[in-house]
C-alpha cells in the first residue's frame, strides 16, 4: 500500500514538473513572438516619430533647418528600418 502511494505521488510530482516545463516554454515563446512583433514595428514607430517633428514644426512656426533635417532623417531612417526589420523577422 505504501509503495501504491509513493508511485502516485512520484508520478504526480514528475507530470507536475512536466506541466511547469510546457507553460515556461509557452511563455517564452510567447515572449520570443512579442518581441519579434515589436521589432516589426520599430521602422514605423522611429517614422511616426518623425512625422511628429515635422507636425511640430509646422503648427508651432519654427522653420529650422536643424528641426526639418531631424524630421526628413527621422522618417528616411523609420522607412528603411521597416524595410530591412520586416524582411529580418519574417
Amino acid at each position: 500500500m505504501n509503495f501504491l502511494i509513493i508511485f502516485s505521488l512520484k508520478n504526480f510530482s514528475n507530470r507536475f514538473i512536466i506541466a511547469l516545463f510546457v507553460a515556461e516554454y509557452e511563455k517564452n515563446k510567447l515572449k520570443i513572438d512579442t518581441m519579434n512583433t515589436l521589432m516589426k514595428s520599430l521602422g514605423i514607430v522611429i517614422l511616426l516619430i518623425g512625422v511628429g517633428i515635422l507636425v511640430f514644426t509646422a503648427f508651432t512656426g519654427l522653420r529650422s533647418n536643424a528641426a526639418l533635417a531631424a524630421g526628413l532623417i527621422a522618417i528616411i531612417v523609420g522607412f528603411l528600418a521597416h524595410i530591412f526589420l520586416n524582411k529580418k523577422f519574417e
